[in-house]
C-alpha cells in the first residue's frame, strides 16, 4: 500500500514536470515570500522578469498556472510575466493563465486577481496604477486590459485628461473574446461584456440595471398620473389605468430592491 502511493506521487510529479520549467518555478518561487500552502507553476515557454523590488504576494492555498497549454498538439507560444520597480501582483485562489497571455505591471503598480479566475490566450493586462479582478471572472481570448492611455489627451478646453485610472472587475463577470476594458471602468458583478465590444463606462450590476429602469418608467408614470388628474374631460378609466401600471411598477422595484439585498447580503 505504500509503495502505491509512493509511486503514486511519483508519476503525479513527473507529469507535472513534463509540462512546466521546474528551474524557472522553483527559482521564482523562492524568491518571493510565499505561505507554504501555495502553488506556483511557471509552465514551459514563459518569459519572466521581475524586478528586485517587485512581488508576488499569493494568499494561503492559493495556486497559479501562468502559460498553460489548450491545446497539446500545438506548440506553446510564450506568455510573459513582467512585474516592475516596486510593483505587486496579488493571487487568490485558483487562477489560470492560459498560454500567450501578457500581464505587465509598470512600476509601483497593482493588479489582484481572485479566486477561480481565468485569462484566456492572447489576452493582455497592462497596469500602470490598479487593476482590481474579483472572483469567478471568465477572461476570453484575445482580451485587452489597460488602466490608462499611456500618453496625454486633452479636453473641447485645452485641459490635460487624466491618462490613468484604477479599473475593477467585480465577481461573476463574463468577458467575451476580443473585448477591451479601457481606464476607470468598473464592471458591475455578473455582467457579461459582448466580444469585441470597448468599454469606456462603468457598467453596473444587472439587477441594479433593471432597478434603474423600473425606477424611471415609474416616476414617467407618476407624472402621467398628475397630468391626467388635472385634466377633467379624460375618463376615469383611463386614470384607474394608469393607477394600475403605477402599482404594478412599486410592485417590481420593491422586488428588485429585495433581489439586489439578497445578492449583496450572500457576498458580504
Amino acid at each position: 500500500m505504500l509503495k502505491m502511493k509512493f509511486w503514486g506521487k511519483i508519476k503525479k510529479g513527473l507529469s507535472l514536470c513534463s509540462r512546466i520549467n521546474v528551474w524557472q518555478t522553483l527559482r521564482l518561487y523562492y524568491s518571493q515570500p510565499h505561505p507554504r500552502s501555495a502553488q506556483l507553476h511557471i509552465c514551459n515557454k514563459s518569459q519572466i522578469f521581475i524586478d528586485k523590488t517587485a512581488r508576488i504576494q499569493m494568499q494561503p492555498n492559493s495556486i497559479m498556472e501562468f502559460n498553460m497549454m489548450e491545446d497539446p498538439f500545438s506548440n506553446v507560444r510564450p506568455s510573459r510575466l513582467i512585474l516592475r520597480e516596486n510593483s505587486k501582483l496579488i493571487c487568490e485562489g485558483h487562477i489560470q493563465a492560459f498560454e500567450a497571455v501578457k500581464i505587465e505591471c509598470l512600476p509601483n503598480a497593482i493588479v489582484e486577481i481572485g479566486d477561480k479566475t481565468y485569462i484566456n490566450h492572447d489576452s493582455e493586462i497592462r497596469c500602470r496604477e490598479h487593476i482590481q479582478i474579483g472572483n469567478n471572472v471568465s477572461i476570453a481570448y484575445s482580451v485587452l486590459i489597460q488602466d490608462s492611455d499611456y500618453h496625454t489627451i486633452y479636453n473641447e478646453n485645452g485641459e490635460p485628461k487624466p491618462h490613468t485610472l484604477p479599473i475593477v472587475i467585480e465577481d461573476n463577470v463574463w468577458i467575451g473574446a476580443g473585448a477591451t476594458i479601457l481606464k476607470g471602468v468598473t464592471i458591475g458583478e455578473g455582467s457579461i461584456i459582448a466580444a469585441r465590444s470597448v468599454v469606456t463606462k462603468s457598467a453596473p450590476p444587472p439587477i441594479r440595471w433593471l432597478l434603474g429602469i423600473l425606477h424611471g418608467l415609474l416616476n414617467k408614470i407618476l407624472s402621467i398620473v398628475d397630468y391626467v388628474q388635472n385634466l377633467d374631460r379624460l375618463s376615469s378609466e383611463i386614470l384607474f389605468f394608469s393607477l394600475n401600471i403605477c402599482n404594478i411598477l412599486i410592485t417590481a422595484t420593491n422586488l428588485a430592491t429585495t433581489i439586489e439585498l439578497t445578492i449583496v447580503a450572500k457576498h458580504k
